[in-house]
C-alpha cells in the first residue's frame, strides 16, 4: 500500500509540473469550450488521443481549482490535506 509521504510527494511533484507547464503560453482549443460543462456530472470522462497532443494539459485545464482523484481510504490524504499541498490553502 502507498505511504501517506509517497502521495503527498507526487503531489507536490505534479504540482511543481503543472505549474511549468502552465508558465507558458496554452492555446486554448475549441474542444475545451464545448466540453468544460461536461465536468459538472458525475459521470467518469475519458480523454483519448495519440501521444503527445494535449490530454493532460486539457485535463488540468477542466479540472483546474478543482478537488478530483481523491479516494477516502486510511492512507490517503483527508481534503483538509489535500488542499493544502495542491492549493496552499
Amino acid at each position: 500500500m502507498i505511504e501517506r509521504y509517497l502521495i503527498k510527494q507526487v503531489l507536490l511533484e505534479q504540482k511543481e509540473e503543472i505549474t511549468e507547464v502552465f508558465k507558458e503560453k496554452i492555446i486554448q482549443r475549441d474542444i475545451f469550450l464545448n466540453i468544460k460543462g461536461m465536468v459538472k456530472s458525475n459521470l467518469i470522462k475519458v480523454i483519448m488521443g495519440v501521444r503527445r497532443c494535449g490530454k493532460s494539459v486539457l485535463a488540468h485545464q477542466l479540472l483546474k481549482g478543482k478537488i478530483y482523484g481523491l479516494k477516502r481510504s486510511p492512507t490517503c490524504l483527508t481534503i483538509k490535506e489535500y488542499k493544502k499541498i495542491v492549493f496552499g490553502t
